[in-house]
C-alpha cells in the first residue's frame, strides 16, 4: 500500500500544481489564501519559503510515510512569485529538506539522506537547483550523522553559511563565490550533545551561529552531567571566512536547562532569545523566556513571567536591528495564548502584548519586513490568524483572520526584499496540501 501510494503521489506533483488565485491588484493585508502544493495522501512536513533578492520564490517540503519513515522524499518548487511555482520536483535520494536559500539567482538546498530503508538522516548534503529545473548532484557536507538532525542556511553578500546540529555536535560550510561549499568544519567535539541551533547573518558581512547544549553527553558512560542542555556556544565568522570555534557566552544555573533558543541579529551584535526551564522549591516545572545581546558582558532579560510555560520561540529581525520576537505561553492544564514583543534598534523590549488564544500542538511564525513592520503569524483552533504593524511600531495590531480553515498546521512566515511577507502551512487531514496566503504592507 505504501508503495502504491507513494507511486500515486508521485504522479500527482509532477502535474502542474492547482492554479493560483489570480494576483490582484497590490493592497494592504492579507491576501485571500492559494494552493501552493496539490493535496497528496501522504504527510506533508513543514513547509518553508525562500526568497531571491528579486523576489523569486522556493518552497521547500517533505513528504513523510509514517508506516515506513526510511521512505520520505525531499521535494522543492520555485518560480517568479508565491503565485507562479513551477511543479514540485523531486530531490533524488534525498529524505529530508532542511532548509533552503538563494545565492544570488541560485536556489540551493540543504538536505537530509540515508541509505536506502533507513530513517533520516545520516548524512547531510547541499544541492542545487539547475537551469533544465531539476537539480544537480548533492555535495555530501557531514556524514556519520546520529539522532535529530537541524540545518539553517544564512544568506551572506555572495556566499551561504550553512549551520548543521546533530546528536554529536555542529559543523559548519561556508560556500565560496563559485558556488561550491567547502569541507564542513566541526564547531564542537563528539562528547557534546547539541540540542538546539540557530544561525543569522550580522552587519558589516559577518554571521554567528548560536548553540544549546550540555558540556559533555550525559548518555556516554562515566558522564556525571544531567540531561539536558546548561549553556548557550556562539561561533562567529565573515564573508571570507566561516565561523571556526565557539565559546560559552551563557550558562544557567546547575539546575535549570535551555529547551529551546533563537538568534537574530542587532546589527553587528548578535542577541539570542531562550526558553530555560527549572523546578522551584515546591517541585513545579516552571519554564521563562530569556534573551540578552551577546557583546560585553552579558546580561539576562526576563521577557516571559515564570507563572505560564514558555515555549515555541520565534525570532526576527530587519538589517537595521529591529526585532520581532513571538512565543507561546500555556498553562498546566493545557490552554495557551500566543505573545510577541517588539525592539527598535538601540531600544529596549516592549513589554508584552498578549495576541489571542493558539492550539497547544502549534508553534507561532514571526516576521520583519524590510522596512521594519513585524508580523506574528498563530494557529486558534485550526485557522491561521497574524497581528502586523507598521514601520517602527512599539506594538502590534489586533489580530486578523488569514484562513478559516479548521485543520491548518505547521505556519511559517517569512518577508522578501521587496515587503511581502508569506504565510504557508499544511491543510488537510487524510490529504494535505500546502497553502500560502500573501501580505502587503504598503
Amino acid at each position: 500500500m505504501a508503495r502504491s501510494a507513494a507511486v500515486g503521489l508521485i504522479a500527482l506533483l509532477l502535474a502542474a500544481p492547482a492554479p493560483a488565485l489570480a494576483a490582484a491588484a497590490a493592497r494592504p493585508g492579507w491576501s485571500q489564501p492559494f494552493r501552493m502544493v496539490a493535496a497528496s495522501s501522504l504527510d506533508v512536513s513543514p513547509p518553508q519559503a525562500a526568497f531571491s533578492s528579486t523576489g523569486a520564490t522556493a518552497l521547500g517540503f517533505g513528504l513523510e510515510n509514517l508506516d515506513r519513515p526510511g521512505a520520505s522524499s525531499a521535494f522543492a518548487a520555485d518560480g517568479a512569485s508565491a503565485t507562479s511555482l513551477g511543479r514540485p520536483r523531486r530531490v533524488t535520494g534525498a529524505e529530508q529538506t532542511l532548509a533552503l536559500a538563494y545565492s544570488g539567482k541560485q536556489l540551493v538546498l540543504l538536505v537530509g539522506t540515508s541509505p536506502s530503508g533507513l530513517d533520516c538522516c545520516s548524512a547531510v548534503a547541499a544541492v542545487k537547483a539547475a537551469t533544465s529545473g531539476a537539480f544537480g548532484t548533492p555535495r555530501t557536507l557531514v556524514r556519520g550523522l546520529i539522532g535529530t538532525t537541524t540545518a539553517t542556511l544564512v544568506t551572506l553578500p555572495g556566499r551561504l553559511l550553512g549551520a548543521i546540529a546533530t546528536q554529536r555536535g555542529v559543523w559548519v560550510s561556508q560556500s565560496g563565490a563559485d558556488g561550491h561549499f567547502g569541507p564542513a568544519r566541526q564547531l564542537t567535539d563528539s562528547a557534546v550533545l547539541a540540542e538546539a541551533l540557530d544561525a543569522t547573518a550580522l552587519g558589516g558581512n559577518e554571521s554567528a551561529v548560536a548553540w544549546a547544549a550540555s558540556s559533555s553527553d550525559p548518555t556516554l558512560p562515566g558522564a556525571t552531567t544531567l540531561p539536558g542542555a546548561q549553556s548557550i556556544f556562539l561561533a562567529t565568522g565573515s564573508v571570507q571566512r566561516a565561523p571556526r570555534s565557539g565559546t560559552a557566552v551563557i550558562t544557567v544555573a546547575p539546575d535549570h536547562w535551555i529547551d529551546e533558543l533563537a538568534l537574530a541579529a542587532d546589527g553587528r551584535v548578535p542577541t539570542v532569545a531562550w526558553v530555560e526551564s527549572w523546578f522551584d522549591a515546591s517541585g513545579v516545572y516552571r519554564s521563562q523566556l530569556q534573551v540578552a545581546d551577546l557583546r560585553g558582558t552579558v546580561h539576562a532579560l526576563a521577557i516571559s513571567s515564570a507563572a505560564e510555560l514558555a515555549s515555541g520561540v520565534m525570532f526576527a529581525a530587519d538589517t537595521k536591528g529591529d526585532q520581532v520576537l513571538a512565543w507561546k505561553g500555556c498553562t498546566v492544564a493545557g490552554t495557551c495564548v500566543v505573545r510577541a514583543a517588539l525592539r527598535n534598534r538601540g531600544g529596549g523590549f516592549t513589554a508584552p502584548q498578549l495576541l489571542g488564544p493558539a492550539d497547544g500542538s502549534q508553534v507561532p511564525a514571526a516576521a520583519m519586513g524590510p522596512g521594519g513592520q513585524p508580523v506574528v503569524g498563530w494557529i486558534a483552533h485550526g485557522h491561521v490568524l497574524a497581528a502586523a504593524g507598521g514601520a517602527g511600531a512599539r506594538r502590534l495590531g489586533a489580530a486578523k483572520l488569514v484562513a478559516n480553515t479548521n485543520y491548518a498546521a505547521d505556519l511559517s512566515l517569512a518577508f522578501n526584499p521587496l515587503g511581502q511577507a508569506l504565510a504557508t502551512w499544511t491543510q488537510g487531514t487524510l490529504a494535505q496540501s500546502v497553502i500560502g496566503a500573501r501580505y502587503q504592507t504598503k
